[in-house]
This record gives C-alpha cells, structure tokens and sequence, in this order.
C-alpha cells in the first residue's frame, strides 16, 4: 500500500504510467525529486479528459474572481463524485515540474487525501488553492514551501475543516499577512497599511465578491491550525499579528518564523514584539523567531 520512489533520477512520465492498475489500492506515494510532469500525473490519475477545463481555471488571472467559478467547481465535484477515485492518503510531489493544471486533477480524483507536500514546486499558485476546500475536504497537512502561493491563496486554505498543518515558508510573497490569511481567511485590503507592498493587492470590490461566495471567512471564526511553518519571510511579522494569532488560533502551538528576513522591524518595535513572543510562548506554543540581528 505504499511506494516511494523519492529521488530517482530515471523516474519519469512512462514509469510512473506503469502505476496506473495499483493506483486505487496505494495509500501512500512518495515521488520527490523525480522527472514526473503534469502529463504522467493527468495519467496516472486517468483523467486526461479534463485537461480543456483544467486549462480554462490555470489560464485565470491570479487577482480577478469570477462569479461563476465557484458553480464550475461545484458542478466538477459532483460529477467527480460519481468517478472511481484513489485511494491515497499521502502523496509527495515535491520538487517536480509540475504545475496547477496536475493538481487539479489529483484534487478531483484523490477525495481521501490526508497530506499533500509540494514543496518547492515552482508552478503551484493560488490558483490552485482555490479549488482545495471545495475537494480536499479531508487534508490535515499541506506543504506549499518554495512555491508561489500569496495571501490570496492562505486565505483559501483557511475554509479546510481538518487542516491543521501548513509550511509556507520560503514562499516568494511570504510576509504576515499570509499567516494572518491563514488563520483568520481574509484578504490584505483590510490589513493595516504598513503591510502592503507590490505583492497581491486587491481592490475592495474583489473582497465582496470573495464574500458573495463564500471564499472569505468570517473573522470571529477560530482556526484549527495547529503548526504553521513561515521561514524566510520578506516582512510583516510584528506585535499585531503575533496578538492575532494569541487571539484567532487557540488551537496553535508550533509556530516557526526563523531566518527573518524583513527589514521593517526597527529598534522601538522589538520590545513590544519580545513581550508578545514571551505571552504566547507563556501560553504553550511553541515559538521560532530569528533573524540576523536579533534573536528571542
């Protein structure tokens, strides 16, 4: 019931079809490191012929919502619910080639999926992640490490009822109000202005329509995360989002923010910042916080 077939070096599209007749009795698959592209996976996973839609949801922008995507995924899951489906509860993809237009296929076919790692896999967007609480009801891990995910995305991943894990670190946008998606499933426009930058930023008419749909979350509700791993981030990690996380994920108790690597913490800010860090640790959680010039 498991393969690993991590970093091997000839492991390609044609090996990986050989799979095919296992595929609905495998729990564990473990590809790491391998030459896998979309195409074997769309094949592996025997749903070639949604490629034309697959296109159609990765040729979206990544900061215009339409009204009608979410009734294209519903009506997608419905008709997929009628589809033999694997059986995997674990699958590493990690360090491929391969891009959302796979993902969408394993989101459809994998329904049982428990954790997903795709770290530093290049092609994986937000796009993405906007179908994941509508398929991958049941995933409790999820590593985005190294990949192109924004808040936009985080913001997603907040609506997954048993998600309790989540690596974004070293993520190209990785700033705080990622992690503040993560937990409270809203969108940066209403965070404070200190936080923005060139990354994501979207107008308020968006968040309504967000809204309408039901993609953005109320923010009284609590996360049930209870890892979140934020390496590498560029910025916004300061007194208020750790007060965020004290108040919004009680449920919280790995928090890993080393290698900072913003430079808007000044002098007059790190005090405050120790004082919550030492709160929260105080509480439980466990607290990885550095930077090249400070330490806690």
């Amino acid at each position: 019931k498991e393969v690993d077939f991590s970093y091997c070096a000839n492991f390609d599209d044609c090996r990986l079809e050989l799979l095919s007749p296992l595929i609905n009795k495998l729990r564990v698959l473990k590809l790491r490191g391998t030459r896998i592209t979309d195409g074997g996976v769309m094949k592996l996973f025997g749903y070639e012929d949604c490629l034309k839609w697959c296109d159609h949801v990765h040729q979206r922008s990544a900061t215009t919502i339409d009204i009608n995507m979410k009734q294209n995924l519903t009506n997608a899951k419905n008709e997929i619910k009628s589809c033999p489906s694997a059986s995997l509860e674990v699958l590493d993809l990690s360090e491929n080639g391969i891009t959302n237009k796979s993902l969408l296929a394993v989101a459809y076919t994998c329904l049982e999926l428990k954790r997903l790692s795709l770290s530093m896999c290049a092609g994986i967007t937000d796009d993405f992640l906007d179908s994941v609480p509508l398929f991958l009801v049941n995933l409790t891990s999820l590593d985005l490490s190294h990949s192109s995910v924004t808040s936009r995305g985080c913001c997603h991943l907040a609506r997954l009822p048993s998600l309790q894990s989540v690596d974004i670190s070293a993520c190209t946008a990785l700033r705080g109000r990622c992690i503040e998606a993560l937990i409270t499933g809203r969108h940066p426009h209403i965070f404070s202005a200190c936080d923005y930058d060139e990354f994501d930023i979207i107008d308020e008419d968006q968040f309504i329509i967000q809204q309408q749909l039901g993609l953005a979350r109320e923010t009284e509700s609590l996360s049930q995360l209870t890892s979140i791993g934020a390496r590498y981030a560029n910025g916004g990690i300061d007194d208020n989002l750790l007060n965020t996380l004290a108040t919004y994920a009680p449920n919280l108790h790995t928090l890993d923010l080393r290698h900072y690597r913003g430079n808007d913490l000044k002098t007059g800010c790190l005090s405050p910042m120790k004082m919550s860090l030492r709160k929260l640790r105080q509480n439980g959680m466990k607290v990885a916080f550095t930077r090249c010039d400070v330490m806690t």
